[in-house]
């Protein structure tokens, strides 16, 4: 499996991103950068919360993050 673009995914760690920014910014945002290569296994995300809002110290641009670090299962078209 990998990626989709302009999905949003469950981080399996929750609070990895929690900081004195808040908390509850426990997804990870794939943007719509154009075709994913199939089998890839690390994509820049945007943390953002399940309702897509982006976390306010990494707004600035996306960070990587692993397949392995999701959970691919539960992966969902992000909101607009």
């Amino acid at each position: 499996m990998s990626f989709l673009p302009n999905h949003i995914y469950p981080l399996k760690d929750p609070t990895r991103y929690d900081d004195a920014f808040g908390k509850g910014y426990d997804h990870a945002l794939v943007a719509d950068s154009g075709p994913i290569p199939a089998g890839c296994w690390v994509h820049d995300a945007w943390i953002v919360t399940a309702a897509g809002e982006v976390h306010p110290g990494l707004n600035m641009s996306p960070v990587p993050v692993r397949l392995c670090d999701v959970v691919e299962q539960k992966g969902r078209a992000a909101p607009l």
